[in-house]
Order: C-alpha cells, then structure tokens, then sequence
C-alpha cells in the first residue's frame, strides 16, 4: 500500500524537521482513519507524495534554468533529455497514482483550516491552492488534449 501510494520517504522526519505542526490536531472520523489519513493537515496527509512534488518541482528549475545557461555539448543533450522524456511522465504519472489522496487530504485540511503555527498556516494556504488545481485539473487537461 506504501509503495503505491509513493509513501517511500521518511515523510513524518521531513515534516518535523521544516515544518511546525500542533500535536494536537487529530481526526476522529474513522473513514479518515482507515485511510490513513491522523490529521486535518495536508502536508502530513500527503505524506511521501508532497516531497516528491516538491524534489520535481525544484529538479525541474535546476534543469530549465541549466537549458538557458548550456547552448551546446553534453551537458544540454542530457538537459534535453530530462526536460523531454523524465518530468511529463513524473507529473502525469504523480496526478493519476494519487489524485483521490491529494483531493482527500485538501478536503480534510479545508474542513478545519488553521493559521496559528508556520506549518499549519503553510499546509493551509497550499490545500487551498491545491484545491483550485486539483477540481480544475480534468477541465484544464481536457481543454489541452482535445
């Protein structure tokens, strides 16, 4: 179940070590619960998945930024080949593997929203931005591939 939902990082270590998170926010719920899902936070929710979203999104900078600077050579040839073939298979696959957890955990982080510790405020500012992507995704993708 871990490796299919990309749970392959020490995410709980990850989080406390950039992120303040209150001990006390835990669901009751027991539909959550048997998802896995012990809290109202997105990022803890998320788990492996938003460390991997995060790690791409920054590989992907290093690389475009290293297609400005690289016109020509070996570097750029495999510069072109990351930016081709590894990151629109990452997303893609990324989107289709753990699209119901995401929307789960930005539902359940938008139920109880809170702004009170630097972790939390994070985790509830990107639930909202994920929200506004994750419903408009389908129409966004329907709209390009058609």
């Amino acid at each position: 179940m871990s490796i299919a939902n990309f749970d392959i990082f020490p995410a709980e270590l990850l989080n406390n070590a950039f992120f303040n998170f209150s001990s006390k926010d835990k669901v009751k719920e027991i539909r959550f619960l048997s998802l896995e899902m012990d809290s109202h936070n997105f990022i803890r929710n998320a788990q492996s998945t938003f460390w991997i979203i995060v790690l791409a999104t920054i590989f992907s900078m290093v690389v475009k930024i290293g297609l400005r600077v690289f016109k020509k050579g070996k570097p750029r040839q495999l510069l072109d080949y990351f930016s081709r073939t590894l990151f629109f298979g990452i997303f893609i696959r990324l989107l289709l593997e753990c699209y119901l957890e995401l929307l789960l955990s930005t539902f359940l982080n938008l139920k109880s929203l809170r702004f009170s510790q630097d972790g939390e405020f994070f985790a509830s500012v990107l639930s909202i931005g994920a929200a506004f992507f994750l419903v408009l995704s389908p129409f966004i993708f329907n709209y390009y591939l058609i």
